[in-house]
Formats: C-alpha cells, structure tokens, sequence
C-alpha cells in the first residue's frame, strides 16, 4: 500500500515555532502546544503506517534508512526507532528553558503587562533631573532636589507645634503675642475703647488707630449747635408760614423771602393817626373808623397796622377796610383815651 509523507502543509500552525516571546497561554494551552506536532500530526501518520503494515510479513521484513542510524533496517526496528523519539520529545515538553516563565505568563498577567507597557508608552528614559520633557521620568531624587530648590522649608510639626494643636505656635504677623490678646470678631460689640477728644476738627484718614478716629468723631459732635439737629425750611412760603421754635431756614428760602418783602416795600407809604377811641370792658373791641375816616384812599392796600400807646390794646384791620381796636388784655372798666398808630399802605 502507498504512504503519505508529512508535509509543510501538515506543519501549520502546528507546534510552538512561531509564538511570540510571551504567548498569552494558559499552562494547560501551552502544554497542548508542545504536544501538538506528536498528537496531530506524527503520531497519525505513524498509526497509519502501522496499520497498513499489519498483516504484511513482507512488509515487516522490508528494510527503508532507519532516521536514527541512517542505514537500512527492517521497519519494524525503524518504526521502533521512531517510537522512541516522539516518545523522549513527549517527555521533554516540560523541560523546556522557559518552561518556568510561560508557566507563570496567565491571560491575566498578559493584559497587566499590556497595560502597564501602554502606561510607559512614548517614555523613553529614566532622567536624574527634572525637565520640561515630557519623554522623561525624573527619579524621586530628582524631584526631591528639585522640590528644595524651588524653597522647601523645614516645617516639622516637633517645632513649630509643640501643643499639637494643627496651629503653629507662634507666628511671626502675630508678634509673639498669644491670639487670645488679640481683639477677637466675636467681641468687637462689647470692646471697649479708650480716646481723647481731638483738639481741632479733622478728617479721619486711613492708616490711623482707632483711638485717634474716635478722638476726631467726638470732637465733630462736640462742636455740633442746635441748628445741626434742627429741621430745614427749605421755601420762603414755609418761612413765612412758620411760628414755631427748632427750624433753620435754608439760605435760598431766605433770599428769596427777603426779594419778596423787599419787592412789596417799595412804593410802601406810613400814615400816623391818633384818634380818641372808648374801650368797653364789655366788648373786646372797638370801631375806629374806615380808610376815608382817616385820611386814606378807599382802595389803599394795608400792609400793618402798628399800634403806640400805654393801654394792652391794639388796632387790627380788618376785612371789610375798618379799623378794630381790640383788647389784648381784659380792662375791668370802661375807658377812653387817645391810641396812636401807624398804617402801612400802598
């Protein structure tokens, strides 16, 4: 019968020839590599030669080149010889020089060392300073260096907290004084503040102590009249209007009152009248007499009436263009005397 030899083609894929350094198998995968070229490929074909060889004496006395010796042998003997040899490569195949590191290469450790390797990639070197190189990794001296250079200080907490308090125990803003002496937010309300009033006025400035700042406010109110706190007439009708105490009047309410007065004063004519008048305890008042009953034009207009005498009298026109002489206080009897008084008329 005809036999067929092992070809390349037979060879694909077969074995370990070809894996990479680090193949990413399981021990169990590797170990069906190493077995892969006896198990699928020789150990059928050496099956197949021996099943057709059965039977046949001829065959069997039949000599071919023994692989081991290189010389003609009967088959028996070569297949014997070739038995020994897949045998010895199956005993080997954990003798292997790297058996004991793909042992330890798992898919796990695989996808670690992929990423650690992606981690690194575009580093190209270990550097002992520190640079603006982004392909460099400065070592832990170099940073340390680097890190002094920029002013590191010596900030042990042994030293600078001894109370173990996380505050550093006395600061150099602070003076050396305890932050309990110091005037705390929480009791500005109650502080107390000792000043001396300002000798001259002046604004307060920035920069200034707090004693110096109150010296000033108080010397401003120290200064202050009762026209500060009075209340401003602003217009000339209010001025005119207003009787009462505790007002001030502005300057322009002022000027414009006096424009006014002084505008109703020119073309102002005074006539002086005595006249006998009988002053009745039972009447507050007494006629005088009209405008033409003293000499004035019937249409004059009467500005005031100011009354000269030693009676508690005065003369009051009124608006029917009469003179009135009312009593300013009551009289217990009846009088008559002269009054004397002046009339203010346009």
């Amino acid at each position: 019968m005809a036999f067929e030899k092992i070809t390349e083609n037979s060879l694909v894929n077969k074995g370990v020839t070809g894996l990479p350094d680090v193949p990413g198998l399981t021990t169990t995968e590797m170990q069906a590599k190493f077995d892969e070229l006896s198990r699928d490929v020789i150990i059928p074909k050496l099956n197949e030669i021996v099943d057709g060889l059965n039977g046949d004496e001829v065959g069997l006395s039949s000599q071919i080149e023994n692989p081991e010796t290189k010389e003609k042998d009967v088959i028996q003997n070569v297949v014997n010889a070739i038995y020994q040899v897949v045998k010895e490569n199956s005993n080997k195949r954990h003798d292997h020089e790297n058996k004991e590191t793909l042992d330890k290469v798992t898919s796990e450790l695989y996808e670690s060392i992929t990423e650690l390797v992606s981690m690194f990639n575009g580093i190209s070197a270990v550097d002992k300073t520190v640079t603006a190189d982004d392909s460099k990794i400065p070592t832990s001296g170099a940073i340390v260096n680097y890190v002094t250079e920029l002013g590191a200080g010596d900030m042990q907490k042994a030293v600078y907290d001894k109370d173990n308090t996380g505050i550093v125990d006395d600061a150099e803003k602070l003076g050396g004084v305890a932050p309990e002496e110091y005037l705390q937010k929480a009791s500005l309300p109650d502080a107390t503040v000792a000043f001396e009033v300002a000798e001259t006025r002046s604004n307060i400035s920035t920069g200034e102590k707090v004693s110096t700042v109150f010296g000033k406010i108080k010397k401003f109110f120290a200064d202050l009249t009762a026209p500060a706190f009075a209340q401003m007439i602003t217009t000339k009708e209010d001025l005119f209007a207003t009787k009462a105490t505790g007002y001030v009047p502005d300057a322009k309410a002022v000027a414009d009152a006096v424009t006014d007065v002084t505008g109703n004063l020119n073309g102002l004519k005074f006539a002086s009248i005595s006249t006998s008048v009988t002053l009745l305890a039972a009447n507050k008042q007494s006629f005088l007499g009209s405008l033409s009953d003293f000499g004035l034009p019937n249409n004059a207009n009467v500005f005031g009436v100011f009354a000269n005498c030693d009676w508690a009298v005065n003369v009051r026109f009124a608006s029917n263009s009469k003179f009135y002489a009312y009593q300013i206080a009551n009289v217990s009897n009846d009088a008559t005397f002269i009054l004397n008084f002046v009339v203010a008329y346009k």
